[in-house]
């Protein structure tokens, strides 16, 4: 198939007019007319299963602030309210161009009854285990394989929170764990300056919470 537009930016990102691009398939060609065919988007960091979240959460009153009305948010949150909002994310996502992400999940259960997605999906396993009983070793095994069973263009990752909301064991696992099967993975360090307070000064909202 040969897709024409009147404007096509190619993966080297030229842009050029009037051309086309051979996309393999069926024979023929499809004109676009008057628009721009580009390469699909990529968002590097997303939390689709917040996407319901987006009207009633605000920056208002700093860092620690905000988590505190996250957490209270989190709190009524179901599976079902979770599935929801990472389908309504994935679909608004490639209504927009975005064709590969990386997507932070809390809830791994919130993705058992999603249809596959066209989308190239790099699925973050957040980690929060900083109770010495918190140890989430054991069932990290079996997460490539629930990631793999809804589409293969998806795949499993690891994402250690942060410094102060992991034990240094755990975050040391998860990145010999992730090594071991040449899989990316993720920590949150320094995002805000209530972070750098708690570290370098033993103070601030961050510290007190």
């Amino acid at each position: 198939m040969i897709l024409r537009a009147r404007w096509v930016i190619d993966r080297r990102l030229r842009l050029r007019e009037g051309a086309r691009l051979d996309v393999g398939g069926v024979r023929g060609v499809l004109d676009l007319g008057d628009s721009i065919l580009m390469p699909g988007l990529v968002n590097a960091h997303a939390h689709l299963d917040y996407a319901a979240l987006r009207e009633r959460l605000s920056p208002r009153g700093g860092f620690t602030a905000w988590i505190r009305r996250m957490n209270r948010e989190k709190s009524v949150l179901t599976m079902e309210d979770y599935g929801r909002s990472i389908r309504q994310g994935l679909e608004e996502s490639l209504g927009f161009g975005t064709t590969a992400l990386a997507n932070w999940i809390c809830h791994p259960a919130a993705m058992e009854k999603l249809d596959p997605s066209p989308l190239r999906v790099w699925w973050f396993w957040e980690q929060m285990a900083w109770r010495s009983d918190a140890d989430p070793r054991g069932i990290w095994r079996s997460w490539p394989r629930r990631v793999a069973d809804g589409s293969r263009a998806w795949q499993a990752a690891l994402a250690p929170h942060a410094p102060y909301t992991c034990r240094r064991e755990i975050l040391l696992a998860a990145a010999r764990w992730s090594a071991a099967r040449s899989l990316p993975w993720s920590i949150h360090v320094a995002e805000s300056w209530e972070e750098e307070a708690m570290f370098r000064f033993g103070r601030g909202a961050l510290h007190q919470l």
